[in-house]
């Protein structure tokens, strides 16, 4: 299809989910031409790309706001993204790892509930305007997935990781400033909470609260601070909050 977006499958879908802000267009869209389809190729998530963005990549998918890796569909269009001016680029320059062309805002998104793989060759050559007009789709309200109850914290979860808890008792974060505003107190350290509780649709589990920092700097142990969600304060470093979920309480 001319006029479409290809992407890595993680990308693609973060692209959809809202959390990646631009896109990189070979050609200036015009008028007539500011919704554009998303196809998800190659390999499923790209570990070259900045470590900040794998640590987004991984969040998202714990809170469920993205497919885990194994469900990410390939070689499919799966949804479309609605653009508009064209993005700064110093204020963008870590997408430019990983998009080729000009880098514009993406202002809208809609994802098809099914994606469309293999299809007739003349629905495969309809633009974007048309194939929302044939397929269905919805738009994503990203789950916030971390809220300060005070004595507890809660996170809102996907399936797959709500069920991993149960098998592997642990449940780790990266610490991107989502998760450090609502974890860590204004000197970095742990809130003091008492209760860890685990939600997802109408189930939920309560523990102990216990958890610990993880910080490695190409593969050591090393103190870090962050800037903002996508510029640490030192490069290949990642940083993650690991909860001990082997003290389940039933209330």
């Amino acid at each position: 299809m001319e006029n479409q977006i290809i992407l890595f499958p993680a990308l693609a879908e973060l692209t959809l989910a809202g959390v990646n802000p631009v896109v990189g267009l070979k050609e200036r869209p015009t008028e007539f031409l500011k919704r554009l389809p998303i196809f998800s190729s190659g390999e499923v998530f790209n570990y070259d790309m900045p470590i900040e963005f794998i640590m987004e990549g991984h969040n998202q998918i714990v809170f469920g706001n993205i497919p885990p890796i194994n469900d990410m569909a390939e070689e499919s269009i799966i949804g479309v993204v609605e653009v508009g001016c064209k993005a700064d680029e110093k204020e963008n320059k870590l997408w430019r790892s990983m998009l080729q062309g000009d880098l514009y805002h993406v202002i809208d998104c809609f994802i098809f509930e099914i994606p469309i793989k293999n299809e007739p060759l003349n629905l495969i050559r309809l633009n974007a305007d048309e194939l929302l007009k044939v397929f269905p789709f919805h738009r994503l309200t990203l789950k916030n997935g971390l809220k300060d109850l005070g004595s507890s914290l809660k996170i809102e979860m996907g399936k797959q990781h709500f069920w991993y808890v149960s098998i592997f008792h642990e449940l780790t974060l990266d610490l991107t400033l989502q998760v450090r505003e609502v974890v860590l107190d204004e000197d970095g350290n742990l809130k003091n909470f008492n209760y860890l509780w685990l939600t997802c649709d109408n189930k939920e589990k309560h523990f102990e609260f216990k958890a610990e920092i993880k910080m490695e700097h190409n593969g050591k142990d090393e103190p870090m601070l962050f800037n903002s969600v996508f510029e640490p304060c030192g490069k290949n470093t990642r940083a993650q909050i690991v909860f001990d979920c082997s003290s389940q309480l039933f209330w």
